[in-house]
């Protein structure tokens, strides 16, 4: 099964990793740098129009992530729509059985136009606005 759709001009390095291709949604010019690793088997990844995901990116999208047109991910970028609560009022890590565990889902939205710096780390439930 390949992705949900995808647009014209959308450049993707091979040695990305990408899972969930039927909850990805990929318009046009876009293009995906070396070593990114997509986790979309559990949630939707909608790309807009003339977005850069630079190398070394990791997108989980469980929760859902929505990159509007002209945005920009630097080097290192992880944006997370799923994570474990780390208040310390839950376990935390995958060995330990659901019923000790609280976690965090909720979408991630980008803007258009966001430019995110490299290394930086974007956590459930963020909306970034225009021109960020």
């Amino acid at each position: 099964m390949g992705f949900k759709s995808v647009g014209e001009n959308v450049r993707i390095a091979k040695s990305c990793t990408i899972v969930g291709l039927e909850n990805i949604s990929i318009k046009s010019n876009v293009q995906i740098d070396e070593h990114v690793f997509i986790a979309a088997n559990k949630g939707l990844l909608q790309i807009g129009d003339h977005v850069h995901v630079g190398g070394l990116c990791h997108l989980n999208c469980n929760g859902g992530v929505f990159i509007s047109d002209f945005c920009g991910l630097s080097q290192g970028v992880k944006i997370y729509s799923l994570t474990d609560d780390y208040s310390g009022n839950s376990l935390t890590n995958p060995t330990v059985p659901e019923k000790y565990k609280q976690l965090k889902k909720a979408p991630v939205h980008l803007g258009r136009h966001v430019l995110i710096g490299s290394g930086s780390v974007v956590l459930p439930g963020v909306s970034i606005g225009v021109g960020s």
